[in-house]
């Protein structure tokens, strides 16, 4: 059954599941978290692709994409009761940079060791979407919750598009810069 056709089955086993990865490996301390404010049938963290989701409240708002008018800049929140990401954002400066990937599954799909059962509809190929975004700013960080404000791919701070020197003798079609 396709994806689109379980979306809409009333069958579906466990909704719809977020998934994040927040890798913050090209900033000082390596640092890759895997985690969902979801969590499985025994009350723990969710795995998916082999992968476990460590359980963190989470949420984020502002995600909408259109076609009209400025790029997205959602903001994304943690907890930070734990201090985890704190002790981490500490150690790497912010995690300004790092990239953060959004993973929408339906329950069908996680792994056979989230349920009491197991789960013979267990495929880590099949996702809803999937979207990255990168951290542009730390917003607010206190002792029960941390902010970042996102940004898309192509809005990030010194991309520029294109990429390379265009030049007519490759693209005749510029007229100038002979």
């Amino acid at each position: 059954m396709s994806i689109q056709a379980d979306l809409y089955s009333p069958a579906t086993t466990g909704g719809l599941v977020w998934l994040y990865k927040l890798d913050g490996s090209m900033l000082p301390g390596d640092y890759v978290y895997y985690f969902s404010p979801y969590v499985n049938q025994y009350g723990d963290a969710i795995v998916w692709n082999s992968q476990t989701y460590m359980k963190m409240p989470s949420k984020g708002q502002g995600w909408a994409k259109t076609v009209n008018g400025a790029a997205p800049r959602p903001t994304f929140t943690v907890d930070n009761t734990n201090r985890l990401m704190q002790a981490a954002i500490n150690a790497s400066g912010s995690f300004v940079g790092a990239k953060l990937t959004r993973t929408l599954v339906l329950g069908k799909y996680l792994d056979a060791t989230n349920f009491k059962g197991g789960n013979p509809t267990a495929d880590p190929t099949k996702f809803v979407k999937q979207e990255t975004w990168y951290v542009d700013q730390l917003k607010e960080s206190n002792d029960k919750a941390i902010t970042w404000e996102l940004c898309w791919t192509l809005d990030r701070p010194g991309i520029q598009l294109p990429r390379r020197i265009m030049l007519k003798s490759q693209f005749p079609g510029l007229g100038m810069n002979s």
